[in-house]
């Protein structure tokens, strides 16, 4: 059960304004800090959620998305939100988070005990709203985080 959180613990009230240029490298150290990992929601009520891959700068990390050789860090990877041909990080798929109308976006989680926490949405879609207080954030924050710019579906 995923239990929402105002983020409170991250960056304080602040969190609750946009995330931007002037405030995501601290959004990202501090859910890297927390384990924080990516997943993207059912396809529909019977199927499963899908993990992309840790949130973590790392790039030797087995399971990490900053990892360019690794399953959730190569742009070849079917789940990888870096490979413009998959369904998770294809500019027109309804799952990836570089699409600008994405209804069941990427999510950000992490866990404390047995409870998972929903972080914030990575997704291109601006208009998006999900839980409560809640932030989105534009993957390509999360490109310059991990220097990956060049990785930015065009």
């Amino acid at each position: 059960m995923l239990t929402a959180l105002t983020l409170g613990f991250v960056l304080g009230p602040s969190l609750q304004q946009k995330i931007d240029n002037s405030n995501f490298k601290s959004y990202f150290d501090q859910c890297e800090r927390k384990g924080a990992y990516l997943e993207s929601p059912p396809e529909n009520s019977s199927g499963s959620p899908q993990f992309l891959g840790k949130l973590t700068a790392s790039k030797y990390g087995a399971d990490s998305i900053a990892n360019s050789y690794g399953k959730y860090g190569s742009t070849t990877g079917q789940e990888s939100i870096w490979n413009a041909y998959s369904k998770f990080g294809g500019k027109f798929s309804a799952r990836s988070p570089w699409n600008s109308y994405a209804r069941k976006p990427v999510e950000i989680l992490y866990r404390e005990g047995t409870k998972t926490y929903i972080a914030g949405y990575l997704t291109a879609n601006a208009f998006y709203r999900g839980e409560i207080g809640l932030p989105n954030i534009d993957p390509k924050y999360l490109a310059y985080w991990l220097d990956r710019a060049k990785d930015i579906p065009k």
